[in-house]
């Protein structure tokens, strides 16, 4: 149904690519035209993710199939997720918080609409002094190749 003055386009290449390209091209026609007020927020509730499926069956939507497949795929093996995760992986044992585990921020919505530099501003649940987090786990040890993706070098002073 396009008419003359519309602007048609094409992409080939691998769906990450394209999906991409696409999204970059359409942030700076947007930004050129001026088709949007960057201090201006719009609010979306998508409902359906690719991801994971209601089981009308099981009352949830974590299946851990799939979650251990995920885990897999993202380069996790059973023992280091458990090390890592088995506080979250144990929760969901026993079924998804009321909020099914979408974490729509709230904090981050209400950092943005303060105008907080940071989100500590306005958490809700703060870190204890020391900064830990107990129902987490916080801090726990990390990997080696973790702290130099990040350029974190940690040295422990000699006794």
């Amino acid at each position: 149904d396009a008419e003359p003055g519309d602007l048609l386009l094409f992409a080939a290449d691998s769906y990450k690519v394209v999906c991409a390209s696409l999204g970059a091209l359409r942030l700076e026609l947007g930004r050129q035209l001026n088709l949007y007020d960057e201090n201006e927020l719009r609010f979306v509730w998508i409902t359906e993710f690719p991801l994971l499926e209601w089981s009308d069956e099981e009352g949830r939507f974590h299946i851990d199939e799939v979650q251990e497949k995920m885990l897999e795929v993202l380069g996790f093996t059973k023992e280091r997720a458990e090390e890592q995760f088995g506080f979250l992986l144990t929760a969901f044992k026993y079924g998804v918080p009321p909020h099914a585990g979408l974490a729509y921020g709230l904090d981050r919505m209400a950092m943005l609409l303060t105008g907080s530099d940071s989100i500590r501003d306005v958490i809700a649940f703060p870190k204890v002094k020391d900064a830990s987090d107990l129902m987490i786990d916080a801090p726990a040890e990390v990997e080696k190749k973790q702290l130099e993706e990040l350029g974190i070098s940690v040295t422990v002073p000699e006794k």
